[in-house]
């Protein structure tokens, strides 16, 4: 899904008749961002289900692991 959403979207916005201002291939910016966006979204999942089946049953459990998605995607980690 998220290789087609997102994938999509760059093709689209590069598309020729969106803006005439660059050599952009669209279909170069859509397989690119839809394999970055696929890659991410895999090792969040492995990353969310590594950490929910090693916390103990309770609410923590649903929450911790969600919150740590969030944070790490929501922040800047490349320094450019």
């Amino acid at each position: 899904m998220a290789f087609a959403l997102w994938g999509g979207w760059a093709y689209y916005i590069n598309h020729p008749g969106a803006d005439e201002t660059g050599p952009t291939s669209p279909v170069t910016s859509g397989l690119t961002q839809g394999i970055g966006s696929f890659v991410i979204t895999l090792l969040m999942v492995r990353a969310v289900t590594w950490v929910y089946h090693r916390l103990p049953a309770n609410p923590a459990r649903i929450v911790l692991p969600a919150i740590a998605a969030v944070a790490v995607t929501g922040t800047r980690c490349m320094p450019w």
